[in-house]
């Protein structure tokens, strides 16, 4: 059994989208003068890899304390969509996906996390094919930067997506791990009234 952390490390000047708060951590007790460390931690709820629960984008849907966790575990298939932009019916088209599926997508936007600053132009799902996954029957869909919408999106693929229960996990760290079937394990931080958290993420591969 091989486990894959597919989580981004929260740290000072990471990437976030453009206008979310930056995170910030402050050394507030030490060994040397308190007998241990502890530390203080500011950051938005949707920092890093995070969890997005109905509540993000529809007023009366489920916050991320009340979402199902079975939505975050199970069966995940991930799937390489390189040189596209906006991915669409006809990207997924060719892709097994089977009702009660989590899919995740790993594609060019990778390799931005290595970079420095919020890049605006990467992969995004597309309102169509968001509307392919959501007949497919999808669970969960999860991509790998900080939206799963294009930037300046109007939130149309969020709402739809979220309208219909799907869970969107955003800003997963997929380099390391080849397209194919794994076990998926995605738990966020369990915020009272959250419109998102952020969440360790794992694919096991047995």
């Amino acid at each position: 059994m091989i486990i894959h952390d597919i989580s981004v490390p929260l740290s000072m000047g990471m990437h976030v989208f453009a206008g979310d708060p930056a995170p910030e951590f402050k050394r507030v007790k030490s060994i040397d003068v308190n007998g241990a460390n502890v530390s203080l931690m500011c950051l938005g709820t949707h920092t890093g890899t995070h969890v997005d629960p109905p509540f993000h984008f529809v007023q009366d849907g489920a916050t991320v304390d009340e979402i199902e966790l079975s939505k975050l575990v199970g069966d995940a298939k991930v799937f390489e969509v390189y040189g596209v932009k906006k991915i669409g019916p006809e990207h997924l088209k060719n892709f097994d996906i089977e009702q009660g599926d989590i899919v995740l997508f790993k594609t060019d936007n990778t390799r931005y996390w290595k970079e420095q600053g919020f890049y605006k132009d990467f992969t995004s799902l597309g309102l169509e094919g968001a509307q392919y996954l959501i007949d497919k029957g999808a669970k969960t869909i999860g991509i790998d930067y900080l939206s799963i919408e294009e930037y300046h999106g109007g939130g149309y693929v969020h709402r739809l997506l979220l309208s219909h229960g799907i869970v969107i996990v955003e800003g997963l760290y997929l380099n390391d791990v080849k397209p194919g079937k794994y076990k998926f394990i995605c738990l966020p931080l369990k915020i009272e009234k959250g419109d998102g958290a952020p969440a360790r993420a794992i694919l096991i591969e047995e």
